[in-house]
């Protein structure tokens, strides 16, 4: 049994290249050492004068095992991964499923990782008085999966390390002269014992690093993930001066946690990733195939059918570059979504389709395929068929839509990729007919499986890589990244189907084998280059985050503020240095005040609702108004508010107008419920299969009784209806630099005492009495009155006194009339306030001051006008409270 050791991994590639010929077998535990390995024999050749020679056989411990098996000429295939939990389900499904599982690949996923678990680690058998219930159904599960398997002349690849064993006992495979196994530290037993097998019966060469010789080390705390990262993006670039890139290495334990940020600071920082063979870094957390643009976009029209039709996923499919069916329509496709969403429709294809038909249709014309309809095609999806049933549907949709529309070849090898995968999953599942959603789960875990960004090559850039990978690399630099605890050792590995005293003898289910595991990897990593940087954040959502138990002592802390200190390796950053170089080169201090618009935009006559606007805020008037900007509805779940009160006032004044025209009055309750009735049908005809208004209409019920009520008082007062929706328009006084036009809910007549009373009908909060008569934040009621005294509503009759008020229409509770002034003096006192009001305000809006100005002002957590304000991310009145906060 041989060994070879070096004190660095610089040193054991070394021998190892000086020790290799054609007739070597380099065995490694992952692609990127093999890949390694060959390029240093490959430049050792070259520095030797050769022109040409035999590699030796350099390739992963599973890739040879692959290869071997095959070439013995085997009765049984490897199953595939697919075709595995296939077999699974089958098992499950055979079984009584204890209490709390459920048959999904969650579960078949769970006891192929447990299976392999107790082969590679070569679990001895429980005895059959030792079971649980759970372990017992377990135990039943890989009975059934093992016969499965048997009858399907399968084997599962856990066992090939000792089935490749027992061929090179007997003879039936042929191995090289000589073999090298490269960087398995922590081997599984059935692992261990084919390499042990290798080296005793064999002479393969069992290659590792023995060093007493610490590197230089250096650790950094940072206060979080993201600063750490940045740090880090910063000291690579400034070691990149004097080291070749692809001699810089950062291994990050917790790959899949720091990939996402990792790629986002390099990118901005540092450049393009690795290109074939060019390059500046590249991240070997590669990304799935699911995650794809290409992927996703091919998968829209089966989600859209089994996630309840969205709004989203429609317009995705719709706006989706990859298909080419709408590509020459997109921009009048995309103002469906503001119909969608201003009549609340945000979910089924009837809907979606029927409101644009009725309010766009020169849109709908648009949509539909030629000489199909699109919603018929989707419902042609639900069903039940056959994996290669369900993939000649999508084939077919894909067809009609004109999927892809490929731009690139980067594009062009994901489609191949998908094409390959949608041919394995259409043989692996067979002719079991399922239904859309076990398809799509079976597709999604196929397509998760499958990564598509292979690792790059060695000479392309800075190595990021994970843990495992680091094995048997070497660097000149070598960063550690997120070294805190829970990063190394890692938490403990999840098998819940697995006994106390099985967790015991697999690695990782342990803390104390995940601890080992630990120490071996960084004891290993401390080979691998000469200079090694150790980094970690020190909180995480600030608290307190605690070091790994490998972190040295004497650590620096320190800290990135890339807008005070940017540093040189920071301003790399596109959209950093353009903000630095603009605060430079063009200062604008903050204006003290809003410059006016002269002349003022101010339109000639404005609306009831935009002096509302003005008085809260003339910068939101300003926004609204003079610019005409509007903001992008959000769907309603249910009923917007806004379609409710609208509904509500539509029925009174049918109503109202339905009783005079028909001579009913209120104490003929029979007759007036009727009509009611009548009137709630008209006005929710559109609606009446709609369960949310079902629900609204029988709440009505109860707010329409309590309303009748007070109505009928009124009539015993003497009050009668005159009119609803009266309209009025050019309302002037001569101090206005504008008309005022609007419209009055309703107004009604006390013949005895000839008075008129306005109403304005409220379904949300009532503006309190001294917004109207102290503070002047309620307009309404006061322009009301005021176009009532100036004749711009023609009333049928004469009157001597005028009054106005709410009716609160909120719920049954709330029902009530409410008059904020209570005699005629009083109004006459008011009117003539908000006849300088309004003068003052249009002093101020003529000269082009549109300030943001909010009131009521926000205090606190009250947000005053500010409260459902569109505009904030225009408005300066919230960043001059900050500059006044720090004064």
């Amino acid at each position: 049994m041989g060994y070879l050791t070096a004190r660095t991994t610089q040193e054991l590639q070394a021998k190892i290249i000086e020790k290799a010929d054609e007739e070597t077998l380099i065995l490694t535990p992952g692609r990127r050492l093999a890949r390694r390995l060959r390029h240093a024999f490959r430049i050792a050749q070259i520095e030797r004068g050769r022109r040409a020679w035999l590699p030796p056989k350099i390739v992963t411990l599973n890739s040879w095992l692959n290869e071997t098996w095959l070439e013995s000429w085997p009765e049984e295939c490897i199953v595939s991964d697919i075709a595995c939990l296939c077999l699974w389900k089958e098992a499950v499904e055979e079984t009584a499923l204890p209490e709390g599982l459920e048959s999904d690949i969650g579960l078949y996923r769970l006891l192929d990782e447990t299976y392999s678990a107790i082969i590679r680690h070569k679990i001895p058998p429980l005895p059959r008085d030792y079971l649980s219930p759970l372990i017992g159904w377990r135990q039943k599960a890989f009975e059934i999966f093992e016969g499965r398997l048997r009858a399907k002349g399968y084997v599962h690849p856990a066992f090939l390390p000792a089935l490749i064993k027992d061929k090179l006992r007997d003879g039936s495979c042929v191995l090289p002269k000589q073999i090298l196994c490269v960087g398995f530290e922590s081997p599984a037993p059935v692992e261990n014992d084919l390499l042990t097998g290798l080296a005793k019966d064999h002479g393969a060469v069992i290659c590792s690093t023995e060093s007493n010789e610490p590197p230089y080390i250096k650790a950094v705390g940072l206060p979080d993930v993201e600063q750490e990262v940045m740090w880090l993006a910063q000291d690579v670039l400034e070691k990149a001066q004097d080291t070749p890139l692809h001699r810089i290495g950062v291994v990050v334990p917790n790959m899949s946690a720091y990939a996402p940020l990792l790629s986002r600071v390099f990118q901005e920082l540092i450049g393009s990733p690795t290109v074939e063979e060019g390059g500046n870094y590249n991240i070997s957390l590669g990304e799935s195939l699911f995650s794809q643009p290409l992927t996703q976009a091919a998968l829209l029209p089966l989600r859209l059918m089994l996630e309840g039709e969205g709004r989203g996923l429609f317009l995705a499919l719709l706006l989706s570059p990859y298909y080419g069916l709408w590509g020459r329509h997109r921009n009048i496709l995309a103002q469906a979504d503001r119909v969608w969403r201003e009549y609340s429709i945000d979910q089924g294809l009837s809907d979606l389709l029927y409101i644009l038909q009725k309010k766009k249709p020169e849109i709908l014309s648009f949509i539909h395929p030629p000489g199909h309809d699109l919603a018929g095609l989707l419902r042609d999806l639900p069903g039940k068929r056959t994996g290669a049933g369900w993939i000649e549907a999508l084939y077919r949709l894909w067809d009609i839509m004109q999927f892809p529309a490929i731009n690139n070849e980067d594009e062009e090898r994901v489609f191949r990729h998908l094409q390959e995968k949608l041919a394995a999953l259409a043989c692996d599942l067979g002719e079991e007919k399922i239904d859309a959603y076990t398809f799509y789960a079976w597709l999604k875990y196929a397509l998760e499986e499958t990564k598509v960004n292979v690792p790059g090559y060695e000479e392309a850039g800075i190595q990021v890589i994970g843990l495992i990978e680091s094995r048997g690399l070497s660097f000149d630099h070598l960063y550690v990244v997120g070294l805190s605890a829970g990063s190394l050792p890692q938490p403990v590995r999840h098998f819940p189907l697995l006994t106390r005293e099985e967790k015991s003898l697999v690695q990782g289910a342990t803390i104390e084998s995940q601890y080992l595991f630990a120490e071996q990897a960084f004891a290993h990593l401390m080979t691998v280059a000469p200079a090694v940087t150790l980094t970690r954040p020190l909180e995480e959502k600030s608290d307190p985050l605690p070091a790994s138990p490998f972190w040295p002592e004497g650590e620096e802390n320190t800290a990135v503020n890339y807008w005070l200190e940017p540093g040189q390796a920071s301003l790399r950053a596109g959209w950093l240095r353009q903000a630095h170089e603009g605060w430079r080169d063009h200062p604008i201090p903050y204006p003290t005040e809003d410059t006016p618009l002269v002349p003022a935009p101010l339109p000639d006559e404005l609306s009831v609702t935009a002096i509302e606007k003005a008085i809260s805020c003339p910068f939101k008037f300003f926004a609204d108004t003079v610019l005409r900007l509007s903001e992008l509805p959000e769907p309603t779940i249910g009923i917007s508010s806004q379609e409710k009160g609208n509904r509500l006032h539509r029925l009174f004044a049918l109503f109202t107008s339905q009783m005079r025209k028909q001579g009913v009055f209120l104490t003929d309750a029979g007759q007036s419920e009727s009509i009611l009735k009548e009137c709630i049908a008209e006005v929710l005809a559109d609606v009446t299969d709609n369960p949310y208004w079902q629900i609204e209409r029988e709440r009505w019920s109860g707010l329409l009784a309590t309303w009748l009520c007070l109505e009928r008082k009124r009539k015993e007062e003497g009050w009668r209806w005159l009119l609803e929706e009266a309209n009025f328009s050019s309302l002037q006084n001569a101090s206005w630099p504008f008309t005022v036009h609007g419209r009055i809910d309703r107004i009604d007549i006390n013949d005895g005492e000839r008075k008129i009373c306005c109403w304005d009908y409220k379904t949300g909060s009532t503006p309190p009495p001294v917004d109207i008569h102290t503070h002047f934040l309620a307009p309404q009621l006061p322009l009301y009155l005021l176009a009532l005294r100036g004749g711009k509503t023609s009333l049928p009759v004469p009157f001597q006194s005028l009054t106005a008020g709410y009716i609160s229409l909120k719920s049954e509770g709330e029902v009530q009339f409410g008059e904020p002034v209570k005699d005629e003096a009083g109004w006459e006192t008011c009117l003539s306030a908000w006849e300088k009001e309004i003068t003052s305000l249009g002093q101020r809006l003529s000269a082009g001051n549109f300030p943001a100005d909010p009131k009521p002002i926000p205090k606190g957590n009250r947000n005053g006008a500010c409260q459902y304000c569109p505009y904030l991310t225009l408005c300066t009145y919230w960043k001059k409270e900050e500059e006044n906060d720090h004064v």
